[in-house]
């Protein structure tokens, strides 16, 4: 019951702050300057009224007030918040908190079996929320072959994206995997198809981590080759941009996420042959 009435009071508290929101500025501002001196008003009479039944009074006053200005100050605050600061920051975290990961993870490739030794930023976000990452290979075979990764970030969704061409016949129309997210619940459903039994491990662990999964094998015209889009989402109960320790989870978890996949498919026969001075451009 007592959790109710916290959520309740919550609830109530986020809709006050979204109609403060809206309000002119001026308003906002008259309001805020009502609501903190009523706060002093309130908490002079509970200090020193001689009456107990004003300092009581007072004293609920004071307790429905304070909260008051809290949500008027964190009204200005969103207010003064603007778009394009919250570009910035995004941009900050997909262009170089993940690009700085991902190159320790490459730089230090020997101590944890990371399958690529470079990578580069080829994809800038350019205002938008999602960036792509090339990798290139530590099998020297595959140089000239990098592996494109996408990865977005807006703000409550967080998604890795591999396109990966890939040996395999495309499948009849009624063979073929749904257009949907899969999470614990279907994963049974997922793991039965023959491309998806080949990453097992990175598949099941990452929806152990609260990811959902989409597979599209799309046919390129060449035989025997699809192209592989493997999707890798998290929507957030709340964002992470002012957190440095969930930007710092998640940077990381989506280095481990890359290197333990295409080490998985490394291992699997699903990579074509590679070919000297082939590109395969996805």
């Amino acid at each position: 019951m007592e959790e109710n009435h916290t959520t309740s009071a919550s609830d109530a508290g986020g809709r006050l702050q979204e109609i403060l929101i809206t309000l002119p500025r001026w308003l906002v501002v008259l309001l805020l300057v009502l609501v903190v001196a009523g706060a002093v008003a309130a908490g002079w009479l509970a200090a020193t009224s001689p009456a107990e039944s004003v300092r009581e009074v007072a004293k609920s006053v004071l307790l429905v007030l304070l909260p008051m200005v809290v949500l008027v100050l964190a009204a200005i605050g969103v207010r003064r918040t603007s778009t394009a600061q919250v570009d910035e920051l995004v941009t900050a975290f997909v262009e170089k908190t993940l690009l700085q990961r991902f190159q320790l993870a490459c730089g230090q490739r020997t101590f944890h079996d990371f399958p690529f030794t470079a990578v580069r930023l080829v994809q800038p976000t350019g205002g938008r929320s999602y960036a792509g990452f090339d990798f290139d290979w530590a099998d020297s075979a595959r140089q000239g072959e990098p592996a494109r990764v996408w990865v977005k970030m807006n703000v409550l969704n967080f998604e890795v994206i591999v396109d990966q061409a890939i040996r395999c016949a495309p499948a009849a129309p009624g063979e073929r995997l749904p257009s949907a997210f899969f999470d614990a619940h279907s994963l049974g459903m997922l793991l039965d198809h023959p491309v998806a039994q080949h990453m097992a491990m990175t598949l099941q662990g990452s929806i152990e981590e609260g990811y959902k999964i989409r597979l599209i094998l799309e046919p390129t015209g060449e035989p025997g080759t699809v192209l592989m889009h493997l999707s890798f989402r998290q929507k957030l109960r709340e964002h992470f941009l002012a957190s440095p320790f969930l930007k710092r989870y998640y940077a990381e978890d989506a280095a481990i996420l890359i290197g333990i996949l295409f080490r998985e498919l490394q291992k699997s026969p699903l990579l074509a042959p590679a070919a000297p001075g082939r590109k395969v451009t996805v």
